[in-house]
C-alpha cells in the first residue's frame, strides 16, 4: 500500500481540503478525490488535486502529517475540512437521521469483522466511555443469542488466558453482582455447563492464595433446626441441615 497527503482546491470559490490516502496503484494514477462530508463543491471534475506528501511508511503517520497542515490553515475561511486538527477525521456534531442509521444497520447485518480488523481494533486502545458501556448493557439485555452465535463465542475465547485482574477491577465485579438474583433457568444453565467439568487439583499456590483471600472474613452464621447448633454458611450446610446427625433415619 502506497500512503500520501493531498490537497483539493477550487480555482473559482478558491476553498481548498485536506485529506490522507491509502492506495494499491501508483500515486500519480489514484484519481481519488476525498470524501468530504461539510463541502459540496457544485462541480468536483474542476478540483485540482495537489500531493503534498507521499514518502509516508504507515498510513498512520500520513494521518498526523495531515492533521497537521489542517491544524496550520485551521482560522482560514475557506478550510473546507471537518477535522479536528490534532486527530484527524471526526463525527462530532454531526446528526445521523434515522434513515442512515437503518442504512448502516442493513449494510452491516452479516457482515463478519476478519480476525485482523478485530486485533487492530482492540490493540487501538479505545475504551467506551461509561454511557457508551451503560447503551450497550442496556441493548443486551434480554437478548437471545442462536445456538451458533453462542458455539462461536465459545470457540473464539477457548484457551485465551487472561492476566490477573487489578482490585479496582474485582471491585467493580463485585458491586455489580450485588443483589443480583438468578434465575431458575440461569442456574440450571450454569449446573448443566459445570456437570462433568473436570478442573483438575488445585496447585498449592492455588490453595495458598483462596486461603489468603477468605482469612479474615466472616461468614454468615446460621443455626440447624435439627441441632440448634450455630456456625459459618459453609459448614453449616455441609454437616448439618438436611445432614444432621440428629435427624431420625
Amino acid at each position: 500500500m502506497r500512503h500520501y497527503v493531498y490537497r483539493l482546491d477550487d480555482p473559482i470559490t478558491g476553498e481548498f481540503y485536506f485529506g490522507s490516502r491509502s492506495c494499491k496503484c501508483k500515486i500519480i494514477d489514484d484519481e481519488y478525490m476525498g470524501s468530504y462530508y461539510t463541502w459540496k463543491p457544485k462541480d468536483k471534475s474542476r478540483l485540482i488535486k495537489t500531493i503534498l506528501k507521499s514518502n509516508f511508511r504507515k498510513r498512520e503517520t500520513a494521518t498526523k502529517y495531515e492533521g497537521i497542515q489542517i491544524k496550520e490553515n485551521i482560522d482560514n475561511a475557506l478550510n473546507r475540512n471537518y477535522h479536528i486538527p490534532n486527530s484527524g477525521f471526526h463525527m462530532i456534531g454531526r446528526i445521523v437521521t434515522q434513515k442512515t442509521r437503518d442504512k448502516i444497520s442493513k449494510s452491516s447485518t452479516g457482515v463478519k469483522e476478519t480476525y485482523d480488523v478485530k486485533k487492530r481494533r482492540s490493540e487501538s486502545g479505545r475504551k467506551n466511555s461509561e454511557v457508551t458501556r451503560k447503551k450497550i448493557s442496556e441493548g443486551n439485555k434480554g437478548k437471545v443469542r442462536s445456538e451458533e452465535t453462542r458455539r462461536n463465542i465459545s470457540i473464539a475465547k477457548t484457551g485465551i488466558k487472561r492476566g490477573p485482574m487489578c482490585n479496582e477491577t474485582k471491585l467493580k465485579i463485585g458491586k455489580a453482582q450485588q443483589g443480583k438474583v438468578l434465575t431458575a433457568e440461569h442456574k440450571k444453565n450454569i449446573s448443566i455447563g459445570g456437570t462433568g467439568r473436570y478442573i483438575g487439583p488445585m496447585s498449592d499456590e492455588h490453595k495458598k492464595k483462596l486461603g489468603d483471600s477468605q482469612r479474615g472474613i466472616s461468614q454468615t452464621k446460621i443455626k440447624c433446626p435439627h441441632c440448634s447448633k450455630t456456625g459459618g454458611i459453609s459448614a453449616m450446610k455441609r454437616w448439618h441441615f438436611d445432614n444432621c446427625n440428629n435427624i431420625k433415619k
